[in-house]
């Protein structure tokens, strides 16, 4: 790390990973530590994500609306 808190990523790495100068990458923070992708692999994690979600039956928002008049039924 240099003295103005940057850390540089050795080209063997970037080069195993794909990146390319200039390309626009997510970092992402967690207990093991600090994790890079590149913006299509975290969009297509979250993608992943949403589909795994998504009810074969119902809409994502059908599914949101259900889900808040659960709530409200419990809280009335």
């Amino acid at each position: 790390m240099d003295d103005l808190g940057r850390v540089v990523v050795p080209a063997s790495f970037r080069n195993a990973l794909g990146f390319v100068k200039g390309q626009e990458l997510v970092m992402k923070c967690d207990d093991d530590g600090i994790r890079l992708y590149s913006l299509s692999k975290a969009l297509a994690h979250v993608w992943a994500i949403a589909d795994r979600r998504r009810s074969s039956s119902a809409s994502v928002v059908d599914d949101f609306i259900s889900e808040r008049r659960r709530e409200a039924a419990v809280d009335e």
